[in-house]
């Protein structure tokens, strides 16, 4: 049986894996679903505004992960900088399911918005479980980074 550290740990590695692995594939989101098929008409500064808007969430999901996976270990001890972008991160992910419930990207509740709703709990419970243990440990938070 696997302890309640190894259990956060595999937790915690396997939401921030999971999100590194959205982060890069989000960079060839654009191309790999034709986006701009939607929006044949749209004059240029549209079509550069998503292209950046989309490459910076790209970027930041992505290089988030990286820092997380990073300092696991100060934040498998509770380092308090780290839980705060921890909870922080877990509640994006959680933002994520009543703005797909309320406004369905495809506008329709379809196949991939069960895909969508799906992927968006399983990654927030992913997250949430081992936020939880990590505060229920009787170990003090650190305050040193």
């Amino acid at each position: 049986m696997i302890s309640k550290d190894q259990l956060i740990n595999i937790l915690i590695t396997t939401a921030l894996c999971i999100t590194l692995l959205v982060g890069i594939l989000h960079f060839f989101i654009i191309d790999m679903f034709k986006w701009f098929s939607y929006i044949p008409d749209a004059p240029k500064i549209v079509l550069v505004s998503i292209q950046w808007t989309n490459f910076f969430l790209s970027a930041l999901i992505t290089v988030y992960s990286l820092f997380l996976l990073y300092y696991k270990k100060q934040l498998m001890k509770k380092n308090k900088i780290l839980l705060n972008a921890y909870f922080l991160f877990m509640f994006t992910w959680f933002l994520h399911l009543p703005v797909t419930i309320l406004l369905p990207h495809t506008g329709n509740f379809d196949k991939s918005f069960v895909y969508e709703i799906t992927g968006f709990t399983v990654i927030f419970i992913l997250f949430l479980i081992p936020y939880i243990l990590l505060l229920s440990n009787k170990q003090k938070p650190i305050s040193k980074s």
